[in-house]
């Protein structure tokens, strides 16, 4: 029988990778409880303490707790609401290991952005809004890249989004 639970799913990954031979243990996740202002972050933490998506996940529950009430700006910006917080990480979820660490921030549309930035030419900025509409844009080797899908109905990342991402950051 599979197991699709995340412990489960990095057992069989590790063991993908260290081969059959190697054991691997069968409890991987370490459980944290991550509280802000007394709201429980929704997630269990299955990676390192300092690995880059751990990071990148309490990067984006701080964008949507900074950001949660109406006028969070001061200039009247719109609440991010969970279902943002959830897109925004359902997103996280879909990059490729190795990825840089993007810029976080909240955007006055109540949506999320992410922001890869090495150099004039090679940029990369996405934003995932409450609906799970992710819009791309930005510069690969100083030619545009720009586009849109849903979130909701994809079941992974689409390959232009992928190699803009890596692009970006190589």
């Amino acid at each position: 029988m599979n197991e699709f639970t995340p412990n489960a799913i990095m057992r069989n990954a590790l063991s993908s990778i260290l081969g059959a031979a190697t054991p691997v243990a069968n409890d991987l996740s370490l459980t944290a409880d991550y509280y802000r202002d007394g709201i429980k972050a929704p997630y269990e933490i299955s990676e390192s303490i300092n690995s880059p998506r751990l990071l990148l996940k309490n990067a984006i529950f701080e964008a949507w707790q900074d950001a949660s009430w109406e006028g969070w700006d001061g200039y009247g910006a719109a609440p991010v609401s969970y279902n943002a917080y959830d897109a925004a990480s359902r997103f996280a979820e879909s990059l490729p290991f190795g990825v840089a660490m993007p810029e976080v921030s909240p955007e006055a549309d109540g949506g999320i952005e992410f922001d890869w930035r090495m150099n004039d030419e090679n940029l990369l900025s996405v934003s995932v809004n409450s609906s799970g509409i992710v819009s791309y844009a930005g510069y690969v080797n100083g030619n545009g890249v720009q586009g849109q899908y849903n979130l909701n109905s994809v079941f992974r990342l689409p390959e232009a989004i992928v190699q803009s991402v890596e692009k970006a950051v190589a």
